[in-house]
């Protein structure tokens, strides 16, 4: 964002920034490291098997800004694991995953340029970045047997795509990025009910 101009960033916006540069740069440094330890307990009892951090953001309140400060600051430092210039969005419907392009940033009119938070020296750096914008019916496992639906009904038999397949083809575009940040999009229209049991460290 240029200094000659004054920020037109709400108070949400701000408050979500903040919120998530404290929380990765700060909250140890300042005392705080109770947030960190807090978020790994919640994280071993909800899903053992996926450390996640996640920040409820409504319309507008500066995903795009995120994304742009996760994927400089990978940039600039390669090797921090706290940061990340991959970023798979998952949207709930094809038109919602359509409007969502501004969000790449080799697109001409993206959202980095129109609302003016990267300076242009930067702008390199940050098209550098992996966007992934698909729907979640992209991640409905795929009939791998390559039979009609009468012959799959006939011979009981469907061979479907493993949960790493469906990942490995819908992230595709990825590459070998690690440490990716997902966004889901309209995550209010797109939820599921969870497991009853933890699944099993094996």
């Amino acid at each position: 964002m240029r200094r000659t101009r004054a920020p037109n960033c709400s108070s949400y916006q701000i408050e979500a920034a903040e919120t998530a540069i404290y929380i990765a740069e700060a909250g140890r440094s300042c005392g705080d490291q109770w947030i960190e330890n807090w978020l790994a307990e919640v994280n071993q009892d909800a899903n053992p098997l996926l450390n996640r951090t996640a920040l409820k953001m409504a319309t507008g309140s500066g995903k795009t800004v995120l994304m742009a400060w996760q994927a400089l600051n990978k940039r600039a430092n390669k090797q921090d694991i706290r940061f990340s210039d991959a970023f798979p969005i998952v949207t709930p419907g094809i038109t919602i995953r359509d409007r969502l392009r501004v969000l790449q940033p080799e697109e001409p009119e993206n959202d980095y340029r129109d609302v003016d938070i990267v300076p242009p020296d930067l702008f390199e750096e940050l098209r550098q970045a992996k966007v992934v914008i698909t729907n979640f019916h992209a991640f409905t496992p795929r009939d791998l047997s390559g039979a009609s639906r009468l012959a799959k009904e006939i011979l009981k038999s469907n061979r479907e795509e493993t949960p790493g397949q469906v990942v490995r083809r819908v992230c595709r575009d990825l590459g070998n990025k690690r440490g990716i940040t997902i966004i889901s999009d309209e995550a209010t229209t797109s939820t599921a009910v969870a497991p009853a049991t933890t699944p099993s460290r094996a």
